[in-house]
């Protein structure tokens, strides 16, 4: 919705701009004037509808509560979400005022926002019935509120956003860990540049994201070029700084 800019400022992201004012409650009415002539990597059009999917499927019942999304303040705070007769206008209650509610909302965790067309059954996916929550949890009920119905976790059918880069295909492989247990893992995950993105054009055309069994393999791929940037909690041989010396490394940031 928004996002972080220099010295912690609150920009415009897929809201281009938005209100403030006080509710008779004591809470507060944010107004969100979205973006228009945006799209989602599978075409899918951005609107308030598409939003508020979005906060119906996050928010449903028991995701509310602290053992699943509640772990940060907009779950807690937030009274209603709703569009107004504007398609392109979202408005958010808050039930007291929370100053970090904007900071809240440029997480890409848990209220990023998917195409429709993802959600496991498309535009029409009940939040209850077939939330997009990880299919894995299985179906959830609250131990709070005993009146919530409960959340099936369905997940979703593909990944389609609206950012600057689109996925594209995925390598995954299963692991065995220490204890017995298996695990999938992604070996290569592989991006494309959105050159309709709002932005403009990432100066990127394929982004990989690589996962190397070892030190001594990211050591040989930052030295021939075929690595760019590393993270992780893997630590490289010592002699990496010495060889790096050698080797003139030019960052583009758009």
């Amino acid at each position: 919705m928004v996002e972080y800019g220099p010295e912690g400022q609150i920009l415009p992201a897929l809201a281009k701009s938005w209100s403030i004012k006080d509710a008779a409650d004591g809470g507060q009415v944010y107004t969100f004037q979205l973006r228009e002539g945006v799209n989602f990597h599978d075409g899918a059009p951005w609107n308030c509808q598409a939003a508020k999917m979005n906060f119906d499927h996050v928010l449903a019942g028991v995701l509310k509560e602290p053992v699943w999304h509640g772990w940060y303040g907009v779950p807690k705070y937030i009274k209603s979400w709703k569009c107004s007769d504007d398609d392109m206008e979202l408005i958010l209650t808050t039930k007291t005022k929370f100053y970090p509610f904007l900071q809240e909302l440029t997480f890409i965790r848990p209220l990023r926002f998917l195409s429709p067309n993802a959600f496991a059954e498309g535009p029409t996916s009940d939040p209850y019935t077939a939330n997009s929550c990880e299919r894995g949890w299985g179906t959830l009920e609250s131990e709070v509120d005993l009146t919530l119905p409960p959340v099936v976790c369905a997940g979703i059918s593909n990944i389609s956003g609206t950012g600057p880069f689109a996925f594209s295909s995925r390598e995954e492989s299963i692991q065995t860990t220490a204890d017995f247990d298996e695990l999938r893992v992604d070996d290569e995950v592989v991006f494309t540049g959105n050159k309709d993105w709002w932005g403009g054009a990432p100066a990127i055309d394929t982004l990989k994201v690589v996962r190397y069994e070892s030190a001594e393999e990211i050591q040989e791929a930052l030295l021939d070029g075929s690595l760019d940037v590393m993270w992780g909690d893997g630590v490289l041989p010592s002699n990496i700084v010495t060889e790096m010396d050698r080797v003139s490394v030019t960052c583009y940031v758009d």
